[in-house]
């Protein structure tokens, strides 16, 4: 793997993540920015930083991702996984989202939406 490549990014943030979660995090951001068309950096990044309450560059990463419409689905289920991490998966918020899923189920026409809800619904169910 080169030096300085996205993958090696990638590598040190996985190795590091739960002995020193803030180089993960630094890392897995530089693994992003590398290559901001692999997925499954800014999926790791994300959670990374909802593990360790990082909210606002949760949000940002988030926002990052918007501008990739094929990534809608994991824009949806980060927003959720984002919502539920800051309210500490209260019930209050697990009803909330559970709603939002519902009538996504009834009204969206797309596959990759009704492929997060499903995703998300899942996740719930396993909590």
């Amino acid at each position: 793997i080169a030096p300085e490549s996205a993958w090696k990014h990638y590598a040190v943030s996985q190795s590091v993540s739960k002995s020193n979660p803030e180089l993960a995090i630094a890392e897995s951001l530089k693994a992003v920015e590398k290559d901001a068309d692999e997925l499954l950096f800014y999926n790791s990044a994300l959670t990374l930083l909802l593990q360790n309450k990082k909210f606002a560059e949760a949000a940002a990463l988030l926002e990052k991702a918007k501008t990739r419409p094929d990534w809608c689905g994991f824009v949806l289920r980060g927003g959720w996984r984002m919502r539920l991490a800051e309210a500490d998966n209260s019930d209050a918020i697990k009803t909330a989202v559970t709603g939002e899923l519902e009538k996504l189920t009834r009204e969206a026409k797309d596959l990759k939406t009704l492929l997060a809800v499903r995703s998300q619904y899942k996740l719930l169910k396993n909590e």
